[in-house]
C-alpha cells in the first residue's frame, strides 16, 4: 500500500482517490511541545522528567497503563473498558488511578496474562489511551528502549 501526498491510495494496480484535512496539531505550551519531542532520546526524556521532579511509573509484565488526557478519552475507555470486561470479568482489575500532570487520569489495569511490549500498547491503545502516547511507547519499542511504556508523574 502507497499513500500519495494527493491523498490516493494505490493497493497492488489499484489506486482509489480520496480527500483529506491534515489536520495541525495545537500544542498548547512550550512545556507540552518539548513533551511530544518525537525526536528526543529516550534517556534524554527520563533526564528532563526528573528535572521538573517527576518519578517513572514502569508497569510489570500484567499491567496496563492508560493515559487518559481529556473527558472524551475519559468516556471512550470507560465505554470500551466495560466491553471489555465482559471477556475479562473478574481478572482484569483497575489496581490504580492519579492524576496526571496535565490534569487528566493515569489508570493502571491489571490483566489476567503476561503481555509482550506491543501487545501492551496494543490494548492500550485499543482501550483509549492517549494515541500520541502509545506512538512513542511504538517508537520507543522499535529502537530496542527496555521500558517503552512507562507514566511520569
Amino acid at each position: 500500500m502507497h499513500i500519495s501526498k494527493q491523498g490516493g491510495i494505490t493497493m497492488g494496480d489499484k489506486t482509489e482517490a480520496f480527500e483529506f484535512d491534515l489536520v495541525p496539531i495545537y500544542i498548547e505550551s512550550a512545556l507540552e511541545a518539548e513533551l511530544y519531542d518525537f525526536i528526543v532520546t529516550h534517556t534524554e526524556y527520563l533526564e528532563r522528567m526528573r528535572k521538573l521532579g517527576r518519578r517513572v511509573v514502569v508497569p510489570d509484565q500484567r499491567e496496563l497503563q492508560i493515559d487518559l488526557d481529556n473527558k472524551e478519552q475519559a468516556a471512550q475507555f470507560k465505554g470500551r473498558f466495560l466491553g471489555f470486561l465482559k471477556i475479562y470479568y473478574d481478572e482484569a482489575k483497575i489496581t490504580r488511578k492519579a492524576r496526571s500532570a496535565n490534569g487528566g487520569w493515569h489508570i493502571t489495569v491489571r490483566m489476567p496474562f503476561d503481555m509482550s511490549p506491543a501487545e501492551r500498547i496494543a490494548w492500550q491503545l485499543a482501550l483509549g489511551s492517549d494515541p500520541v502516547r502509545e506512538i512513542l511507547g511504538l517508537l520507543r519499542w522499535r529502537a530496542g528502549t527496555k521500558d517503552c511504556t512507562f507514566f511520569t508523574e
